[in-house]
């Protein structure tokens, strides 16, 4: 996908957002054509949940679920660490 290759040709912190924006454009609550396009989606969600970035990557697992692929979803949470933060959290 073409914005996935020009969001890696910038700095990591502006391609996360590139990248988690585009996510969420497919979103099947939005009105977008990325949303109405399952064809270009569903590589866009496989893309993005190997980002190097968390917040591509948290992004697109919050949708997986959305588009039907609840098991994907849990099975790829599980999987993934993510930093804990608040009371308890490891310093």
């Amino acid at each position: 996908m073409a914005i996935l290759t020009r969001a890696g040709e910038l700095p990591a912190r502006d391609a996360a957002v590139v990248v988690t924006g585009t996510v969420r454009a497919a979103s099947p609550d939005t009105a977008g054509p990325l949303a109405a396009s399952p064809g270009t989606a569903g590589p866009l969600l496989d893309q993005s949940l190997t980002w190097p970035h968390k917040s591509a990557r948290l992004a697109a697992l919050q949708l997986l679920p959305a588009r039907g692929e609840e098991l994907r979803a849990q099975t790829l949470a599980a999987s993934t660490r993510m930093p804990q933060s608040g009371p308890g959290a490891e310093a």
